[in-house]
């Protein structure tokens, strides 16, 4: 079995402003018995991050693994649930620092998938 996973770089137009942007955007290959089979992996833009939170709970990594930025990680609680028992696992929310802004999203624990937007903060601290 073969991987390959590279990050291509896509002009997108912001929806709220019109002003185009920059993303990059994981395509991953596997190839396995003669066949490939392509996905999008990670996703990063100004605004939005989905990743993947590394065994060790301490970096965003791609999809095979690699890191894509290694950060200060605050987990801070369990997210919860009004509809009981998920059978995906307990979700929590974290925050973390990226080009020295502040994103929050949702993860199911290490070496699951992250989803987080920009925030308003100033810190990872802050309330």
């Amino acid at each position: 079995m073969k991987y390959v996973s590279k990050f291509k770089s896509i002009e997108a137009i912001d929806k709220e402003t019109k002003e185009k942007t920059l993303v990059k955007i994981e395509e991953s290959t596997i190839v396995h018995e003669g066949h490939s089979y392509t996905s999008s992996g990670s996703f990063l833009s100004e605004k939005y991050i989905i990743g993947y939170l590394s065994s060790d709970g301490t970096k965003i990594t791609s999809w095979d693994g690699s890191v894509v930025f290694s950060t200060e990680i605050r987990t801070l609680c369990k997210h919860y649930n009004p509809f009981g028992y998920s059978y995906l696992g307990e979700s929590y929310y974290l925050r973390f620092k990226h080009n020295g802004k502040v994103f929050a999203g949702i993860t199911l624990g290490k070496g699951s998938i992250v989803k987080a937007r920009l925030t308003k903060l100033k810190s990872l601290w802050s309330a």
